[in-house]
């Protein structure tokens, strides 16, 4: 018997595949799930017994979230890593008519992910930053109403904190020249768009060159990844 089900689909899209039989957590009775199941009681026992194959991730972007999640939706879009997907998915459709701004920053915010993680920062502020700075390196046809003004707008509309936003527009008007005050999520940030253009920073350098040049990334994660990226290089 299902009791809880997700309302933003339609069984008559359901495929005989995509119905599976899981065993009861409870008392190992078999019970059959369609996609659209998150809770089912057990026919044998009683028990509720959660659908295996559901993902909570469709609370990020599924409008119908609220009504099948309660709050459990709010709580998983608070999530920082939800909300990092949320980002960049936003920065991805407004560089979608610019490729290489859109692939540097797709590629610096993947850097910026895993630079914060290894190091210590704050990983939406970095992400952020570096995302809508390669916004205001495609020009003022994606910027649209100015890179900062952009930037709040689409960070507060994801759900950002108020703090991470303003951390992340600080971060983003060092990148764009303003004076820095040597916080890691600035260092983080520059290295981070470094890693994004290290194959054409190292195009024809020698090996010295290229150790010189990870040498002088300013963070020891940067560095590393940087050798390690020269290292496949030269593989």
């Amino acid at each position: 018997m299902t009791l809880w089900k997700c309302p933003g689909q339609d069984r008559r899209d359901f495929k005989p595949e995509d119905v599976i039989l899981a065993p009861c957590p409870a008392c190992g009775a078999e019970i059959e799930f369609f996609p659209d199941d998150i809770m089912v009681r057990c026919s044998a026992c009683g028990k509720l017994a959660r659908n295996p194959k559901f993902n909570p991730a469709c609370a990020a972007w599924c409008a119908y979230a609220d009504k099948c999640l309660g709050a459990v939706a709010a709580v998983y879009r608070r999530q920082p890593e939800v909300l990092r997907e949320k980002l960049v998915g936003a920065v991805n459709r407004i560089l979608a008519d610019f490729p290489a701004a859109r692939r540097r920053a797709l590629a610096a915010a993947t850097y910026a992910a895993e630079l914060a993680r290894r190091e210590g920062g704050a990983p939406l502020v970095v992400t952020a930053a570096v995302l809508f700075q390669n916004i205001g390196l495609a020009g003022p046809e994606a910027a649209g109403m100015g890179l900062e003004a952009d930037a709040r707008e689409v960070m507060a509309s994801v759900g950002l904190p108020p703090e991470a936003i303003e951390a992340a527009v600080a971060v983003l008007g060092v990148l764009a020249g303003g004076p820095g005050t040597g916080q890691l999520e600035e260092r983080l940030a520059r290295d981070a768009l470094r890693l994004a253009d290290w194959p054409r920073e190292t195009e024809g350098k020698s090996p010295l060159e290229v150790e010189a040049l990870a040498a002088s990334f300013e963070t020891a994660a940067g560095r590393e990844m940087a050798r390690a990226k020269a290292g496949r290089g030269r593989g």
